[in-house]
């Protein structure tokens, strides 16, 4: 059976990581969502992708870090959605300073520019 091609749409928060799903093929309506949520102190996950619903929780999480955590969904993505192949991801950041004020493509440019602006 042949993968959907899906674009990952990430929003990462200081104590969650938000994500959507979305084909391609028609990228106006998502496949599914999800998230963790209470990074730093009790995680939790949780998605929804059609009629599938999906949790887990960590008790001794309080020491796993936000990259942990993208790990996670990278790898849950892999197992739990056979069917999906992530093509693209886009990230949404929060200030881009007045430089960046609409969507771009993410290049080393980008990367040095936003690292100048923390």
């Amino acid at each position: 059976m042949p993968k959907t091609d899906t674009i990952l749409v990430v929003n990462a928060g200081s104590s969650s990581i938000k994500f959507s799903l979305y084909p391609v093929a028609d990228g106006e309506k998502a496949l599914g969502s999800g998230m963790v949520e209470g990074i730093g102190v009790h995680p939790q996950f949780a998605a929804e992708i059609g009629a599938r619903t999906f949790a887990e929780r960590w008790p001794d999480g309080r020491n796993r870090s936000h990259e942990h955590f993208y790990g996670f969904l990278l790898d849950w993505l892999a197992e739990a959605l056979p069917e999906v192949a992530v093509t693209a991801a886009g990230h949404r950041v929060v200030h881009g300073g007045t430089a960046y004020a609409a969507p771009v493509l993410v290049d080393a440019a980008v990367l040095a520019e936003l690292e100048r602006l923390v």
